[in-house]
């Protein structure tokens, strides 16, 4: 990604927006050593930056971005989050779900 980016200037808008949406996507997948990641907060990370809503989050902000998702389903979506923890389906209900959370988080981050 790093040898393409160095030649943004000859490259056409679809492939920087690839490139783009790569680096916040590999910004997700960082992990602190020893702490995984519930599967509903990864599959709603997963999910939100594969559709691009991550996309208006600067690389630097992913970090901030994902924790201020996490909260929202730790605390107001809680119950709405055990069930995608229980159910482990990715269902248009969990969808839409996961892009209204985003959609707070990227209003609140004024992204």
């Amino acid at each position: 990604m790093a040898a393409f980016a160095q030649f943004s200037s000859d490259l056409d808008k679809d492939t920087l927006k690839v490139i783009e949406r790569g680096k916040r996507m590999t910004a997700c997948l960082k992990q602190a050593p020893n702490r995984p990641v519930a599967i509903e907060k990864m599959a709603a990370l997963m999910f939100l930056g594969s559709q691009g809503f991550i996309d208006k989050v600067s690389v630097d902000k992913v970090s901030e971005f994902e924790q201020k998702l996490y909260e929202k389903l730790d605390g107001k979506y809680n119950k709405k989050a055990e069930a995608i923890r229980t159910e482990r389906q990715l269902t248009d209900d969990t969808k839409a779900l996961f892009i209204k959370i985003a959609e707070e988080v990227v209003e609140e981050m004024g992204a």
